[in-house]
Order: C-alpha cells, then sequence, then structure tokens
C-alpha cells in the first residue's frame, strides 16, 4: 500500500456560512456542511476505492495534508476551507484529525473549475 493518496473534491462551503449557533451557546453544523462531509466521504470511496482507503485510515501514524484550493470567485478564506476540509476527512481518511501533524494550503483561481485537491500521506519530520 502507498503512504500517498490524492483525491479531488469540490469546494467546500464557506465555514462562516455553515456554523449555526444553538439555544444553549454552542455551535452545530447546518445542514449544508453536514452533506458536504458525507458527499466528500463518497467521493473519496469512490475515486480510491474501499481497499485503498480503509488502509489509510487504519495507519494512525503521524499524516501531513496538501491542499490546493481552486476557488471560483474571489471569497472565502483558506483556514475556512481547511476547517470544512478536514473536518469531512475524519473518520474517512483518517480516524481523528489529531494524527495531522502538517498542513499546507495553495489557494489559485480557476472559475471555470473550481475544486479542491487533497494529498495526504504519512509525515516525517
Amino acid at each position: 500500500m502507498s503512504n500517498v493518496i490524492e483525491f479531488t473534491l469540490p469546494v467546500p462551503p464557506l465555514v462562516n456560512q455553515n456554523h449555526k449557533p444553538t439555544k444553549d451557546g454552542g455551535i452545530r453544523k447546518d445542514e449544508k456542511a453536514r452533506a458536504y462531509q458525507k458527499g466528500a466521504g463518497w467521493l473519496i470511496y469512490e475515486q480510491l476505492g474501499t481497499e485503498t482507503v480503509n488502509a489509510f485510515h487504519d495507519l494512525d501514524k503521524p499524516l501531513s495534508v496538501t491542499l490546493r484550493w481552486y476557488r471560483g470567485a474571489r471569497r472565502g478564506d483558506v483556514d475556512g476551507v481547511a476547517k470544512v476540509t478536514l473536518d469531512a476527512m475524519q473518520g474517512v481518511v483518517y480516524k481523528d484529525d489529531k494524527v495531522i501533524c502538517h498542513l499546507e494550503i495553495f489557494r489559485f483561481e480557476d472559475k471555470k473549475n473550481p475544486r479542491l485537491e487533497v494529498v495526504v500521506k504519512e509525515w516525517v519530520a
């Protein structure tokens, strides 16, 4: 098994628009964010196959994540894209995002084909 996986996801919803306050003062994800997370999981399995995803998920080693965000409009910030994407990969690519030791985010403009390219690999310091 390779210790590197690559896949492409749709651009996630903006983080400031998908977290709603609760009555008790907490914050919850709205339906749009939950739907993105579920859909992202299916897309990852579709692109990589169950065997590859499950083997990677069971590594339980420090990981490095690279996000190449091709945004279709000049809005949103990189930390919001990272949060939603890392949350969407939790339980699919890795058990818990605490295994992420290194994160790189690159932003590009592509009005015709907005997307998020993701590379996850074993982190070697």
